[in-house]
C-alpha cells in the first residue's frame, strides 16, 4: 500500500469545487486535463430541479470548466463564459436535471482534442433521465486571445460518413421496412424505391444539411414489377435523389406522405436537373426548377449538395465532387414558410442512390 501523504495544512483531502457559472449548480461528474502547463477541470452543471423557480434561472444541463496551475487548484472559472457544450434542443433531449458525462481525448503527438460525453436523444425526450444515452463527440478548440487559454464553446455537430457501418440516429422508412438503406464502404446506399426515406434524429428550424449524393439513373420500372403495373407507369420518366428537410409527421414509406421539404436531383431524357418541392401529407408542390450545370469535378456522377434555410428562405447549392461549395452561387434559391422544423435526411424516388458526408448544423 502506498500513502499519497498529507497536504501542506495536514489533510489529505481538499474540496476543490470550483464556483459554479453564474445562477447554475454544479453537478459533478468531473475529470481533469492537462494542456500546456495548464490544468482544467470539466464538471457537469445545470439546474437542481424541474422548474425555473428555484432561483436558478435558465441553466440547462451543460458543461462547464475552469483552469489552474496545480492539480489541487484553486480552479477560476473563465471570465466571460465557462461552458464549454450547452445541450441543443435541436440534437438531444434536454432535461433540466440531467447531468452530463465527459471525458477528453488527445491525438497523440498532437494538439488535436475531443470531448466526449453521453446524451439522451431527441426522441426520447420526457423519458425518465439516465433511461437511456448515447455516446457522442465533437472537437475542442482552444483560444489564446484572452489572458491564459480559453475553449471555445462547443457547437453540437450532426455528421455521419457511415464508416462506422451502422445508422444510429437513422430511421428508414421504405418498402422493405427500412431495410433498402444499407451503410457499405463510408456511404449510404439507398436501394429502388417509390419514395423511401432515412431521417435523423433531430428538429432543426433553421440549418444547414450537406451531402453526397450519386447522380440517379433514368428512373425505368424494375423487372420484378408486374406487367399490368408496368404498363400503368410508362409515363413516369423522373427519377430523383435528394435531401430532406423540416420534416414532421405522419411519414410513411409513400413518396410524399410527410410534410416538409425535398431538394433533389431529378433525371429527365433531357438531362439533369435540381428540383425543391414541399411534401403536405401526401400532396406534392414544385416550388422551383433548375438544368443542372456543369459542374467541375462532377464526371464521376457525384455532387455536393447544401440546402440552407433560414426562416422563410430556402437556397440550394450544387457543387461536384471535389467537395468545393464556397464559391458557388444558389442553384434555387425561394420564399415558402409553410413548416418551420422538422427532421432532415436522404430521400430516393423511382431510383437508387448513395449519400455519404452527411452533415447538419445551424448555418
Amino acid at each position: 500500500m502506498i500513502s499519497i501523504g498529507l497536504l501542506d495544512d495536514g489533510s489529505q483531502f481538499q474540496e476543490i469545487t470550483p464556483a459554479a457559472a453564474k445562477g447554475c449548480a454544479v453537478q459533478g461528474k468531473s475529470h481533469v486535463f492537462k494542456r500546456a502547463g495548464l490544468y482544467y477541470l470539466m464538471w457537469s452543471s445545470g439546474r437542481q430541479g424541474d422548474n425555473d423557480n428555484d432561483g436558478h434561472g435558465n441553466c440547462a444541463p451543460a458543461i462547464s470548466y475552469a483552469t489552474s496551475s496545480s492539480p489541487l487548484g484553486p480552479f477560476l472559472p473563465v471570465a466571460g463564459n465557462s461552458t464549454v457544450l450547452q445541450l441543443d434542443p435541436a440534437v438531444a433531449a434536454v432535461t433540466s436535471t440531467a447531468a452530463i458525462g465527459s471525458s477528453t481525448i488527445n491525438v497523440p503527438g498532437t494538439d488535436i482534442w475531443y470531448l466526449v460525453y453521453n446524451r439522451q436523444p431527441l426522441s426520447e425526450q420526457g423519458a425518465a433521465p439516465g433511461t437511456h444515452t448515447v455516446l457522442a463527440y465533437d472537437r475542442l478548440y482552444f483560444s489564446t486571445r484572452a489572458k491564459g487559454s480559453t475553449i471555445e464553446p462547443v457547437q453540437m455537430l450532426v455528421q455521419d460518413n457511415f464508416a462506422d457501418g451502422d445508422m444510429v440516429g437513422w430511421t428508414a422508412y421504405d418498402d422493405d421496412n427500412g431495410s433498402s438503406f444499407m451503410p457499405s464502404s463510408g456511404q449510404l446506399a439507398a436501394g429502388w424505391s417509390w419514395g423511401g426515406k432515412a431521417l435523423l434524429d433531430v428538429n432543426f428550424t433553421d440549418l444547414a444539411l450537406t451531402a453526397d449524393v450519386s447522380a440517379p439513373f433514368l428512373a425505368a420500372v424494375p423487372s420484378t414489377e408486374n406487367n399490368a403495373m408496368a404498363s400503368n407507369r410508362q409515363h413516369l420518366v423522373l427519377g430523383d435523389a435528394g435531401l430532406v428537410f423540416r420534416v414532421a409527421p405522419p411519414i410513411t414509406s409513400d413518396v410524399d406522405s410527410y410534410r416538409g421539404y425535398y431538394a433533389g436531383i431529378r433525371t429527365t431524357r433531357n438531362g439533369a436537373e435540381v428540383v425543391l418541392g414541399r411534401a403536405d401529407g401526401g400532396r406534392w408542390t414544385q416550388l422551383a426548377a433548375t438544368r443542372l450545370q456543369a459542374l467541375a469535378g462532377s464526371g464521376s456522377g457525384r455532387y455536393r449538395m447544401r440546402v440552407k434555410a433560414v426562416g422563410d428562405n430556402i437556397q440550394v447549392f450544387i457543387g461536384g465532387d471535389n467537395g468545393d461549395l464556397a464559391h458557388e452561387e444558389p442553384q434555387i434559391n425561394v420564399t415558402d414558410g409553410s413548416y418551420a422544423s422538422g427532421r432532415a435526411g436522404v430521400r430516393v424516388y423511382l431510383t437508387s442512390a448513395v449519400f455519404g458526408n452527411v452533415s447538419l448544423a445551424r448555418p
